[in-house]
């Protein structure tokens, strides 16, 4: 099946002229884009402001960070917000509702279940536990490259 397309595109694009671009870039005539993607579980949470430590376990390994979410601004306590492990790594980053978890392995595969235990200022607001299903990605083309499992989720702080 790969080797038809390919054929398919090389006949395509030997007979689409250049004026023409969106034909062009639509039938992949460009080659690869170089677009990469973060192997791993990203979870969207919206949350209040407040002072907050993130506690995640995956692959056996807890890691925590904190952060402060406030009106003017998102910061770390850590230098760069990220935590890692010998074979676990979580970032976190503000966002407009909240804050952003990502989460994943510095080995395959993936972390299949992960532990998340928020705390705003001092108190634990959130715990729960997530099996992410990770869904293989190829945001460069399926013949460009190896691609990459992702998986998403969203929670709510309350």
């Amino acid at each position: 099946m790969t080797n038809l397309r390919a054929a398919l595109v090389a006949m395509v694009c030997s007979l689409t002229p250049w004026a023409s671009l969106p034909a062009v870039v639509s039938t992949g005539c460009m080659g690869c884009t170089q677009r990469g993607v973060l192997d791993g579980l990203t979870i969207d949470v919206t949350a209040p402001y407040g002072a907050y430590r993130l506690d995640t376990t995956a692959n056996g390994e807890t890691l925590s960070v904190r952060f402060e979410i406030t009106l003017e601004r998102y910061f770390c306590d850590t230098a760069s917000c990220h935590g890692s492990g010998v074979d676990t790594f979580v970032s976190v980053m503000g966002t407009s509702r909240g804050f952003e978890v990502r989460v994943g392995s510095t080995r395959d595969p993936e972390p299949s279940t992960v532990e998340l235990r928020v705390f705003r200022d001092q108190r634990l607001v959130l715990d729960t536990t997530i099996e992410p299903r990770y869904e293989r990605v190829y945001p460069n083309g399926e013949d460009c490259d190896d691609g990459g499992d992702v998986a998403y989720a969203s929670l709510v702080v309350p």
